[in-house]
């Protein structure tokens, strides 16, 4: 077999560079651009609604959360629904179920995404090079008006804002906003936040006075100058969708760089995995390490779903710990009245730390669950 190997192919006719199926390559049209993950919001781990939201979490689509400060009655329903436009399946939606009867002048609704800092290196922000940033995404509202949005670093406190206007209500809109590369900040290294992309729902008069526009220190001011559509949290029923969402290096929006389920719902689990447990399963084995005698560590999994997470995660789990038990070699049980993670470690591995009201012997080897079954969640979200 031949290999050709050339610097360059050109188009005979024009002299540039040839396209490959309509598409020049460059760094801008090669697959992995798109700095968010799940930003054509398929995957949905914690579940695909949550009603009642009124706390800074996340709740159904994955890596993106709802933050606010200072809400009083406000509530929406967040879900991942199935109304998108041509190209997606699947959009974040927000609808609002419980008024804010006023919007006092300090306060702000918003969904939110984080970056990891280790991936915004190739931005060179804080130097004479610091690269452009282009958002794009497709938008729908019950509610025609003008929205903030804004970058923001969370390591030294820089923001820069754009709006986008809603034209017809309930219809989808496609929008770009081109952010200029930050010469007077740079974001740290690290598996630590690098950056916020945040879609403002509702802002107090407060929030909106200053210019965001360029990049410059955060204020209260300019959280979401321009933004003009407080209706959407001050009226039962309204909605605000968003999918498509893609974050790339340079001045052009190019085609959102799709990737398959598996990849997405993997890139994901770096930070929220869970797993489920049939009824009477065996969810830890290992050597039982039992100093002092009501305690012992033991192997969950060869590693937590999708391997290795952010940071150490938290761990949480569905059924009361009474639900669990220790199986011996000779099939006696011992049910539990602790569990805790007390490790994690390369690959994924988690260590466990049990405790019982009786103590454990070294014949002890299984923890398992009981008729019920369980999930296990582990969080490392930013």
């Amino acid at each position: 077999m031949s290999t050709l190997k050339v610097d360059t192919i050109t188009d005979s006719s024009s002299g540039l560079t040839t396209t490959i199926n309509g598409v020049t390559p460059s760094t801008h049209t090669v697959k992995g651009r798109n700095l968010v993950i799940n930003g054509a919001m398929t995957v949905a781990q914690r579940g695909t609604s949550a009603t009642g939201v009124t706390s800074p979490d996340y709740y159904t689509v994955d890596r993106f959360a709802y933050n606010h400060s200072g809400a009083d009655q406000l509530a929406f329903t967040m879900s991942q629904a199935s109304d998108a436009p041509d190209g997606f399946t699947k959009s974040l939606k927000m609808e609002t179920t419980t008024a804010e009867t006023t919007v006092d002048s300090t306060e702000y609704y918003m969904v939110r995404y984080k970056v990891e800092a280790q991936d915004l290196q190739h931005l060179k922000h804080g130097t004479s090079e610091a690269k452009q940033l282009t958002l794009s995404f497709w938008a729908k509202s019950s509610i025609a008006a003008t929205y903030a949005l804004y970058l923001y670093k969370p390591n030294i406190g820089r923001i820069i804002g754009s709006t986008y206007t809603i034209n017809s209500v309930n219809t989808w809109e496609y929008k770009t906003i081109t952010f200029a590369g930050d010469t007077g900040g740079g974001i740290n290294d690290g598996n630590i936040e690098g950056l916020h992309l945040s879609f403002v729902l509702g802002a107090g008069s407060d929030m909106i006075t200053t210019d965001n526009t360029s990049w410059s220190a955060y204020s209260t001011g300019n959280l979401a100058y321009g933004h003009a559509a407080n209706s959407l949290v001050t009226n039962v029923g309204a909605t605000w969708q968003i999918t498509g969402v893609q974050l790339e290096l340079g001045s052009v929006a190019t085609e959102f760089d799709y990737r398959s389920y598996g990849e997405e719902f993997q890139l994901c689990q770096r930070y929220y995995s869970t797993v489920a447990f049939p009824s009477y399963s065996t969810f830890a084995t290992g050597q039982f390490t039992y100093n002092p005698a009501t305690s012992m560590g033991t192997t969950l999994l060869a590693q937590t779903p999708g391997g290795q997470m952010r940071v150490t995660p938290t761990m949480t789990f569905t059924q009361s710990v009474g639900d669990f038990y220790a199986k011996d070699t000779s099939g006696g049980t011992k049910t539990l009245t602790g569990l805790v993670l007390r490790a994690y470690s390369g690959g994924g591995v988690c260590q466990l730390s049990a405790s019982a009201a009786v103590n454990f012997a070294s014949d002890d080897q299984n923890l398992n669950v009981g008729g019920n079954g369980a999930s296990f969640q582990f969080d490392s979200e930013l």
